[in-house]
């Protein structure tokens, strides 16, 4: 993932996720750095519900369509 900011553009990648004392704590990099970062669950489900709009279920699906097989 790509985040371009006014502090500088950063690419965040995510390499394990998992429950850590009731939240889900997110492993991966940032930048160049090892970074973890721990997500509430009413903060997945809000991005969850942001995932199920009309909108993004066609960006999904469009994607899924124009995926080729390995």
């Amino acid at each position: 993932m790509k985040i371009n900011s006014p502090a500088g553009n950063f690419i965040i990648t995510f390499e394990k996720l998992e429950p850590v004392d009731g939240n889900i704590q997110i492993t991966g990099k940032f930048g160049a750095w090892d970074a973890k970062a721990q997500m509430s669950l009413s903060e997945f489900f809000g991005i969850l519900r942001m995932a199920m709009t009309m909108k993004m279920i066609g960006f999904f699906a469009q994607a899924l369509i124009r995926r080729k097989p390995k």
